[in-house]
């Protein structure tokens, strides 16, 4: 994907100039970082990518702490500093005098450079801009939770709760539109809502949301819109009557179905990801904690045991078709589908 960049007016010189500010499409955390590490090397498990980068910081503070430089070739470079003053000699440091910078190296620059390409965006008026989205008590992304807390970050997104026109506004897999009136923090850069999904919003299987702000600048300026550009998803009630997976839309049918599970009921997660080889993995875990051994999904159609809750979980194909079904939904979410579901007990 290229960089994304605006150019905007420099206000600080005479005559006028311009600046070109990237804008970022994602921030990867930990979990995402592992993810696309396991998307781009099949062999290692996102648990396993997480656990490297997590151990790595860990020795990059000890080392650091006991006064060592680390330096890593072709990548970058972490240095402890004092940057304190001292009136006499014999004075004491002041409490925590230790500073850490790190230093991209040069051919990190270099191989940056080679490999970027550059997408210009246009100029647009000013708008709500949400830049990402997530469930304040687990912190997990694009999945909302009724009378949950959920957080909005982004670039100009508050707005004037006295205007009933303006708002936050969760549109479900049916087109019905909820504002939202539940609002514990407004500000241009963040809002929380207490998510109300209204009393006919769509039931499970149909999961699927998108969010939007609605705001004015000026009193009496136009109202405009902004709507994330990915979608929510929310929590899936599986249960024998009801055990379809990753539907997407209103769609009647998911690609999958759980077949067996004799264990309690329990909050879960599944992830799916089409790696970059051409297959499909899936995994499933509790809801907060580790995820089980990712397997690959058989494009045959034969059922799955995924381990990773306190009893295995059975899934099939609905049909034939399911597997490139599967395949588009997963390239139209970027490769990666996240299912939180309410798992109750039933028999294969």
């Amino acid at each position: 994907m290229p960089i994304q960049y605006k150019v905007l007016p420099n206000l600080l010189t005479n005559p006028p100039s311009y600046v070109a500010r990237p804008i970022a499409q994602n921030t990867l955390d930990y979990d995402t970082l592992a993810a696309q590490i396991s998307l781009h090397n099949p062999t290692i498990p996102a648990d396993t990518a997480k656990a490297v980068l997590e151990a790595f910081r860990e020795e990059v503070i000890r080392q650091l702490a006991n006064g060592n430089t680390i330096n890593l070739y072709g990548f970058v470079a972490f240095v402890a500093s004092m940057p304190v003053r001292l009136a006499q000699p014999s004075d004491s440091l002041p409490t925590n005098p230790v500073d850490v910078k790190a230093k991209p190296s040069v051919v990190l620059k270099q191989k940056v450079a080679q490999q970027a390409t550059y997408l210009r965006l246009p100029y647009a008026e000013k708008s709500p801009d949400i830049s990402a989205t997530y469930d304040t008590n687990t912190n997990i992304a694009n999945w909302i939770r009724e009378d949950n807390g959920f957080r909005l970050d982004g670039a100009n997104i508050g707005f004037d709760a006295a205007d009933p026109a303006q708002g936050v506004f969760l549109t479900d897999a049916d087109g019905r539109i909820m504002q939202q009136t539940k609002i514990s923090l407004n500000n241009p850069s963040k809002i929380i809502i207490t998510p109300d999904f209204g009393k006919k919003h769509s039931a499970p299987p149909n999961v699927e949301k998108t969010i939007a702000v609605r705001s004015r600048y000026t009193e009496n300026g136009q109202l405009r819109t902004g709507e994330y550009s990915k979608r929510l998803r929310s929590t899936n009630t599986v249960t024998q009557a009801q055990p379809k997976l990753f539907v997407v839309g209103n769609d009647a049918d998911g690609p999958l179905v759980v077949t067996g599970y004799a264990g309690e009921q329990i909050l879960c997660r599944f992830e799916a990801v089409y790696r970059t080889d051409g297959k499909i993995s899936l995994a499933v875990g509790p809801l907060a904690g580790t995820l089980g051994q990712a397997l690959i999904l058989p494009p045959d159609g034969a059922a799955i045991t995924l381990a990773g809750l306190a009893a295995p979980v059975t899934v099939s194909w609905i049909n034939s078709d399911s597997y490139d079904l599967f395949v588009a939904s997963l390239l139209s979410y970027g490769r990666y589908m996240l299912e939180v579901c309410n798992l109750s007990p039933f028999s294969a």
